[in-house]
């Protein structure tokens, strides 16, 4: 009886062994859309605009999330493979030098004028002062656009609503163009 039951042991330790070295922690994930927000912002819908700056100043892109499931056989004898945390190796990537970032009315750096529909990432200046961060987790590629304070005493927006439109690329080819309505508030 002693040696059945250590049989059956064995038989179920090899078992489930084989059941989670089948389960691929790691699958191949790839950006096919993004989202674009305010950063302060970043967890409502799109629907749910626009976006309210007051003091910071800046935006968040974060691709739509692209995943595979965990493989689970058909017979279990212990549980299944999804309840482990798996991560996306992405297959592609935002390109930082793609980025572009435009705003329908009139801005002002300084005594400088920058026309509307304008890159304003293309301006030395404003990207001088600009914090530009891509972050790869297990799940997502974030990306934010920061306007540093020094940035902020130095370009003036009118107060009201604005429409703001975000491009970027990634390395496989793919171009994104997001708008966002956001309002500037004294």
């Amino acid at each position: 009886m002693t040696r059945r039951i250590i049989t059956i042991t064995i038989i179920y330790f090899v078992l489930a062994v084989g059941t989670f070295s089948s389960c691929n922690l790691q699958y191949d994930a790839t950006i096919c859309d993004i989202t674009f927000t305010g950063l302060n912002s970043t967890y409502r819908t799109d629907t749910q605009q626009p976006d309210r700056f007051i003091d910071k100043i800046g935006f968040e892109i974060r691709s739509v999330r692209n995943y595979q499931t965990c493989y689970t056989p058909n017979f279990q004898f212990v549980n299944s493979a999804n309840a482990m945390t798996t991560c996306a190796r992405f297959q592609n990537e935002l390109l930082k030098s793609t980025y572009e970032l435009s705003f329908d009315r009139a801005v002002v750096l300084n005594t400088d004028t920058i026309a509307p529909n304008t890159n304003i990432l293309a301006n030395q200046a404003v990207l001088a002062l600009t914090d530009i961060e891509i972050y790869v987790d297990c799940k997502w590629v974030t990306s934010t656009i920061v306007f540093r304070q020094e940035l902020i005493d130095q370009i003036t927006f009118e107060s009201g609503e604005y429409m703001v439109d975000f491009k970027c690329a990634t390395n496989d080819g793919k171009t994104f163009l997001k708008t966002r309505q956001v309002v500037f508030e004294e």
